[in-house]
């Protein structure tokens, strides 16, 4: 609890671990607050990426507000599980058609998420206390990146028209819709 987490705070430590790996340039991609990391990260260093993969990314402000922009610090965040109730309302919430997970499994990501909720409540805020001062669209802007930006027409957590307030504002990027897809594409 004592590191900081804002989205430019991640941005420090990834381009941090990319020095100490050695990497000059490589691609990068990331799924909702690791798309908005991502993004940021090429914006921050737009010659150390070669290109982005952004799913879902997180941070957008300027299209329709979605579940988690109405949230207020303090407010339960409802991606996060405390009980196997909630490990199974997360699921609806971040697929379309959620995938059968073992209960045992179900168990040990409550008892965990339990364990780290207040961690994970200050995460949370701090990176949506960034993203709302300055939303992504606005820190891509003009951005020569090459990104592909993919978005499950299903998700119920950040809406698809957010992909298209990208697309219009990062000038290399296109736009994949998966029908009958939620949040998290790389699970469905």
């Amino acid at each position: 609890r004592d590191r900081d987490y804002a989205p430019t705070d991640e941005v420090a430590y990834l381009h941090a671990i990319g020095e100490a790996l050695g990497l000059e340039s490589f691609h990068l991609g990331g799924n909702s607050m690791g798309g908005l990391i991502a993004a940021r990260y090429a914006a921050a260093y737009p010659t150390e990426v070669e290109s982005l993969w952004l799913l879902a990314p997180a941070g957008v402000g300027s299209g329709p507000i979605g579940e988690l922009a109405t949230l207020k610090r303090g407010d339960h965040v409802p991606l996060l599980a405390r009980t196997l109730e909630d490990t199974d309302h997360v699921l609806t919430l971040v697929t379309h058609k959620p995938p059968y997970v073992p209960r045992a499994v179900k168990r040990a990501l409550a008892e965990r998420g339990a364990a780290d909720y207040d961690l994970h409540m200050h995460v949370f805020y701090e990176i949506n206390d960034e993203w709302t001062e300055a939303p992504l669209e606005k820190r891509v802007a003009g951005l020569q990146t090459p990104a592909r930006i993919v978005w499950g027409e299903a998700d119920r957590l950040l809406p698809v028209a957010d992909a298209d307030v990208l697309r219009a504002a990062m000038p290399r990027s296109s736009v994949l819709r998966l029908p009958d897809i939620g949040h998290l594409p790389m699970i469905e």
